[in-house]
C-alpha cells in the first residue's frame, strides 16, 4: 500500500507496513470514541440528553454510544442496491466477522472488540494494551478466535488486568472453580468492568463445571 503523504525524512512517497495500517485503524477508532465522548459532554449531543422525549425514554444521564469491531482480511468494495437506492459497501466473510464483533461490544461492555488475527498485526507497543477476553466460535468462521479489548490505560491497573488474565486462562483451560475465584475478585474490585461478569454468567449457567466436551471456546451468542 502506497502512502500519499510526505515522509519527514525523504519528502516522498513511502510504503506503509501492515502494523502501521493496523495501528492507524485503532487510532482512528480511538479518535472517534474520544470525539463522541466530548460531544456528549459539552458538544451538540449534550443538548439532546435534555430533550423531554429523550428523558422520558432513557432517563437522566443518557449518552450516545458506538461500538467498533476490528478484524483483518479481504473485501469486495462497490456500489450495491437498485436504481432507487445505491450504497457504497464492502462485502466479504471478514466484513461479516467485523460486524459480529461490533455487535458483541454490547455483550462485553467495551467500545472496541478486536479479533486475535487483527491483534497479531499490531505493533508491539499496541499489542501490550490489548486485553484477552474470551475465545469464541463465530457464525461464518471455521476456527475459534480470541477476542480482545483495547485498554489504553492498562499499565495504570496492571494488578487488576493480571488477575483478570489469569482468570481467563483458567476458564479456557476448564479450571472453572479457579476461574470463578479470580473473576469474582475482579468484579468486587471493579463492578463496572463487564468482561469478568460475562464469563461468570456463562459458567454459572453450567454450575461452574466445565462440560466434558469443553474445548476452550464457546459459541458467541451475539448476532
Amino acid at each position: 500500500v502506497r502512502c500519499p503523504a510526505l515522509h519527514p525524512s525523504t519528502r516522498g512517497k513511502r510504503y506503509i507496513t501492515p502494523s502501521e495500517m493496523a495501528d492507524s485503524a485503532v487510532n482512528a477508532f480511538l479518535k472517534c470514541i474520544i470525539d463522541l465522548e466530548n460531544e456528549n459532554e459539552t458538544g451538540c449531543l449534550a443538548e439532546y440528553a435534555t430533550y423531554p422525549a429523550v428523558l422520558k425514554r432513557f432517563g437522566e444521564g443518557f449518552k450516545i454510544k458506538m461500538g467498533f469491531g476490528m478484524h483483518v482480511g479481504w473485501a469486495v468494495e462497490g456500489a450495491i442496491g437498485s436504481k432507487h437506492k445505491i450504497d457504497a459497501s464492502s462485502l466479504s466473510p471478514h466484513v461479516n466477522i467485523a460486524a459480529r464483533l461490533q455487535a458483541a461490544t454490547k455483550q462485553f461492555g467495551v467500545s472496541m472488540l478486536l479479533s486475535g488475527e487483527f491483534v497479531d498485526g499490531l505493533s508491539s507497543q499496541l499489542k501490550r494494551l490489548c486485553r484477552p477476553l474470551d475465545r469464541v466460535a463465530l457464525k461464518g468462521s471455521k476456527e475459534p478466535m480470541m477476542l480482545f479489548s483495547f485498554e489504553p490505560r492498562m499499565d495504570e491497573r496492571k494488578r487488576y488486568f493480571d488477575r483478570f488474565e489469569l482468570g481467563v486462562e483458567a476458564y479456557l483451560n476448564g479450571e472453572w472453580e479457579q476461574a470463578r475465584a479470580l473473576l469474582e475478585g475482579c468484579v468486587n474490585s471493579d463492578p463496572g468492568d463487564r468482561p469478568p461478569a460475562v464469563l461468570l454468567e456463562y459458567m454459572e449457567e453450567r454450575d461452574f463445571v466445565a462440560p466434558p466436551t469443553w474445548s476452550g471456546h464457546r459459541e458467541l451468542t451475539s448476532k
